[in-house]
């Protein structure tokens, strides 16, 4: 329908454009005895249509792209790109690694050190990075979103509370990360924070099937939050 519209706009604008230059050859070389009063006016009427035409092409165009139909997947890939961007070099992003399965999609990793931020990113590449968290292919309910907790990160929490038994400081840690999430986002997900298969771990599950562009939007809400809850921690 708007292709349409911008086509009887371009058209419309066009012939407007055409009988502008004919009444502007026509004043200038062929008629010597109109009124140029009448011309005049004519030219002005035909430079508001041409300027309206342009308008509504412009309108147009502004609202198509307005109107584009977004999914759950492009405003995943989309606000997941960009809040990866926004993170680097605290977080980096593995496409392909040890273990993946089918059901899994990209792995992205922390900073060990949060110091290292203040750094500039080329010089990171040799800076210890731990697991973060692993993000599936498939968000419907009961697939789970699995955040890592490394002692190698959280070795500083243990040694300020003057705790020397470290994994008793994960599995706390993990509890109430997982708490906290289940609080703050009790409409998508249902979190357990406790050791699963030799790794620490919160394991957040969909509570049902997300398949909207906002549900897309929450789960990069939540991810951020996650993040926000790690750098509290460490």
């Amino acid at each position: 329908m708007n292709n349409n519209k911008t086509a009887i706009a371009t058209y419309f604008g066009g012939v407007i454009g055409l009988v502008t230059i004919f009444l502007l050859v026509w004043k200038f070389v062929i008629s010597e005895q109109a009124e140029p009063q009448v011309i005049d006016l004519m030219l002005g009427v035909c430079g508001t249509l041409v300027s309206i035409a342009v308008f509504f092409v412009s309108a147009l165009f502004i609202l198509s792209a307005r109107k584009k139909k977004e999914t759950f997947e492009s405003v995943l890939s989309e606000e997941l790109a960009v809040w990866h961007r926004r993170n680097s070099p605290l977080i980096s992003v593995e496409n392909e690694y040890v273990g993946k399965s089918d059901k899994d999609g990209a792995r992205y990793s922390m900073l060990v050190d949060h110091d290292h931020i203040l750094r500039r990113a080329e010089k990171l590449k040799n800076v210890a990075r731990v697991t973060f968290f692993d993000l599936p292919n498939s968000f419907k309910k009961d697939d789970q979103l699995v955040f890592y907790l490394s002692k190698k990160m959280f070795l500083w929490r243990a040694k300020a509370l003057g705790e020397k038994d470290l994994q008793h400081v994960i599995d706390k840690l993990g509890r109430d990360i997982a708490n906290a999430i289940s609080c703050e986002f009790t409409d998508i997900v249902k979190a357990h924070g406790f050791p699963r298969q030799g790794k620490n771990k919160v394991t957040v599950s969909f509570v049902r099937d997300m398949k909207t562009p906002n549900d897309a939007r929450e789960i990069i809400k939540l991810i951020n939050y996650v993040v926000v809850l790690y750098l509290a921690a460490a």
